[in-house]
């Protein structure tokens, strides 16, 4: 197994279904790399092996080889399977894993349709909770990775409120308390004579609005792109500057600095979320294309319908 394969199951995967991807692997692996035992089109054992691992089977005098039956057939590039499906399993974009083998991005997108079929028929159980997360059934956060951002959330929490044991500007420890701003303690460095809070020299500087930070991590930790964000939680009509478009890259940073892991779900999750949007923004598209073809006839017809009368 590869280092790749590893760190995926580590990342996304929860350790009851790891073991599952490391079967799977192996079993594409092994399609690969063995022969048939017995014909597809008729169970004889008698055949004769040809060139390239293809088959003529004696009784039925069909040609077949080890994907024959699956649905992997006719697949061409075999050599890429298993490095598109590790890359893929890391949660990278299949259009991309597709470039950087060197196949277009169509040809992605089919080969993720063949292997899950696969993956159902062999490892349902992995199919199960993979394509959930794919295709975002399921938003709620699997245990393993739940754990990690309740541990984030729970520093967010208290991290503003911590005593500073630093001054963020010269680094001197000799400081003193110099009361309260915007609800945080302040100190004041000893040594350059300049005021700070626990939030200075971090990704959260300025940013305002404490009472939404949690909200927000925690729909950016289902997939929720800003956008969705800002229209669930209220940020731009409360804020009313264009200051609420740095909340991202900012908690992306942070939650980056505390847990990469936690990291590594929340691109990948909204990955997912923006690939749910543009397939129903093309679905809108098509609806739209179709009623305008169908023309004003089709919306006369319907205003005669017997319901409408």
């Amino acid at each position: 197994m590869t280092a790749t394969t590893s760190s995926v199951c580590s990342v996304l995967l929860p350790e009851d279904q790891q073991s599952q991807a490391r079967s799977f692997l192996r079993l594409l692996d092994s399609l690969l790399n063995q022969l048939p035992k017995v014909c597809p089109y008729c169970d004889c054992t008698a055949f004769k092996v040809k060139q390239k691992r293809h088959c003529l089977c004696s009784a039925c005098g069909k040609s077949f080889n080890a994907l024959t039956g699956t649905p992997l057939n006719r697949l061409q590039g075999r050599e890429r399977f298993l490095p598109f499906v590790e890359g893929w399993l890391t949660g990278e974009p299949a259009h991309l894993v597709a470039e950087r083998l060197g196949m277009d991005g169509t040809t992605g997108r089919i080969w993720v349709k063949r292997f899950l079929l696969l993956m159902e028929q062999t490892h349902p159980e992995l199919y199960r909770w993979w394509s959930a997360y794919l295709y975002r059934q399921e938003v709620a956060l699997p245990a393993h990775i739940q754990e990690r951002a309740q541990r984030f959330l729970d520093w967010l929490a208290r991290f503003p409120f911590e005593p500073s044991s630093a001054c963020p500007h010269c680094g001197s420890s000799a400081l003193i308390a110099h009361g309260y701003g915007n609800g945080l303690p302040r100190w004041r460095c000893k040594a350059c004579g300049r005021m700070h809070n626990r939030l200075s020299d971090t990704p959260l500087k300025w940013l305002g609005q404490m009472e939404l930070w949690r909200p927000y991590v925690e729909l950016m930790l289902q997939g929720f792109t800003h956008q969705d964000c800002v229209l669930l939680l209220g940020i731009a009509e409360s804020k009313g500057t264009n200051r609420d478009r740095n909340w991202r890259p900012r908690f992306l940073k942070l939650i980056g600095q505390q847990d990469p892991v936690l990291l590594e779900w929340v691109i990948w999750q909204n990955r997912r979320r923006r690939g749910q949007l543009a397939s129903e923004h093309q679905d809108n598209m098509r609806r739209r294309r179709s009623a305008l073809l169908q023309g004003p006839d089709s919306a006369c017809a319907d205003d005669h319908t017997p319901d409408a009368q």
